[in-house]
């Protein structure tokens, strides 16, 4: 069973009032590349730091030693770890946005849309619960938060270029349809005229037959 789920959101006619929706879609998706790429690395860092006994020089400058309390290492480890695969997720799609952007394919540029709501779902809600459990790193994830709330906007431009592209994307079906009805219909009409000559001239073949038979008979 299958159900189709249409929902309605706003759209946008340009990109920070000034710029089109596809200058708009190519800035988000190098900060979103950057951005992805970034956190990705970053909650790998403080994954390691966390939850295993070396210290890196990297994440010593970063981040102070300092394990998860015991009624909290299941959540945090939980929160990085669907971090990590969120980010991951983004980083590919991004790949896809790219992709879709050159080649002006609103199907890829729907996928990349599905992918980055839910995976806004993941990121607001799992940076939310971390800010509760792991109070050791809340500074991060209240910045990381903030900006990931923010680029809500950069959704709704995708979405926007996106939809555009599908009305153009339906307009050119439309005439294609229109296009070849009209063929059809000439095919159609032309056939008739076409069967009545051919009948004209079996007919003529028929007529003439009879004749060429008498005359050879009246020879003989």
């Amino acid at each position: 069973m299958c159900i189709d789920l249409n929902v309605n959101l706003p759209t946008l006619v340009s990109f920070l009032l000034l710029y089109s929706l596809k200058t708009g879609c190519i800035v988000i998706l190098i900060w979103t590349l950057l951005r992805s790429l970034s956190l990705l690395i970053f909650f790998i860092l403080a994954m390691v730091d966390t939850f295993l006994p070396v210290s890196l020089p990297l994440t010593a400058m970063l981040m102070a030693k300092r394990p998860p309390d015991d009624d909290h290492y299941f959540p945090v480890f939980t929160g990085h770890l669907i971090m990590i695969i969120t980010e991951s997720f983004l980083f590919i799609f991004s790949i896809v946005l790219g992709s879709g952007l050159y080649s002006r394919n609103p199907f890829r540029i729907g996928q990349y849309v599905v992918c980055r709501f839910f995976c806004w779902i993941s990121e607001t809600t799992f940076l939310s619960m971390l800010c509760i459990v792991h109070l050791h790193l809340i500074g991060w994830y209240l910045v990381f938060l903030m900006v990931i709330i923010l680029e809500f906007y950069n959704f709704i431009v995708v979405y926007s270029y996106y939809m555009d592209l599908m009305e153009e994307f339906q307009e050119r079906e439309q005439e294609e349809r229109q296009k070849e009805k009209a063929k059809f219909i000439a095919a159609v009409t032309a056939r008739p005229d076409c069967e009545l000559g051919l009948n004209e001239v079996r007919v003529g073949r028929d007529s003439k037959a009879p004749n060429g038979k008498e005359m050879l008979c009246t020879t003989l």
